[in-house]
């Protein structure tokens, strides 16, 4: 096998994690990066997809409704055409998206998986602690509690590649002004910790039915809820 030289540059965060994984794995830092090479190479040549198949249609509800009225505060959108691919830097995803993905019968599964199917391989995902603990409730009291704990493992494992962010004490006493600056607004907190954590990271694009997301003004803007 022919091997080329090639020298990368890496920033410091990423040389120390690559570093530590192969310290972990007892292999080279090379044999480790041409494995991430080969893996997003081999992933990019089959068109791959964030795996968000890894928490879609986890069970069935008895309702159609429930990522609607989780907290009592969904609003129903009219159904547009399929989506194409879509090129999204980053993405936060709420509860009400989970929960849409996971519920075969929900009004806004089959929305939600298109949804899935049209972000590419280079969306980074995002979540929050406060949406997996709100989505989790919501799944075992609907659907179960197995499909929760395949939930929880999907996220935790990193097999579905999201990110879940855990908000600091700053981000807390942030969320509570929110709901003291809106008081004509029933935003829950886990909605207002949500913006705010958004707002830290500049995510500005959201996966969700929750009307809330286009009410509220981020730094002048408002969040691009998806799907439309």
């Amino acid at each position: 096998m022919l091997i080329h030289r090639t020298q990368i540059y890496l920033k410091e965060d990423q040389h120390l994690l690559l570093k530590r994984t192969a310290k972990q794995k007892n292999r080279s830092m090379t044999e480790l990066f041409r494995d991430f090479v080969d893996h997003y190479l081999n992933t990019v040549s089959s068109k791959s997809k964030p795996n968000l198949s890894a928490i879609t249609a986890r069970g069935k509800s008895k309702v159609r409704n429930a990522s609607l009225h989780h907290n009592e505060i969904f609003a129903r959108t009219s159904t547009p055409p399929s989506p194409t691919n879509l090129m999204i830097d980053k993405l936060f995803i709420d509860t009400a998206g989970f929960f849409a993905l996971s519920d075969k019968n929900d009004t806004f599964h089959k929305r939600g998986k298109d949804f899935s199917k049209s972000l590419e391989i280079q969306t980074k995902i995002f979540t929050s602690e406060s949406v997996l603990v709100e989505t989790f409730s919501n799944i075992q009291y609907h659907l179960g509690s197995k499909p929760a704990r395949e939930f929880l493992h999907a996220i935790l494992s990193g097999e579905s590649g999201i990110e879940a962010i855990i908000p600091t004490s700053e981000d807390l006493f942030a969320s509570y002004r929110i709901l003291k600056k809106y008081p004509d607004q029933k935003f829950s907190l886990v909605d207002s910790i949500s913006f705010i954590l958004m707002e830290r990271l500049k995510i500005w694009n959201v996966f969700t039915f929750d009307r809330h997301f286009s009410i509220y003004r981020s730094k002048g803007r408002h969040f691009q809820i998806f799907p439309h």
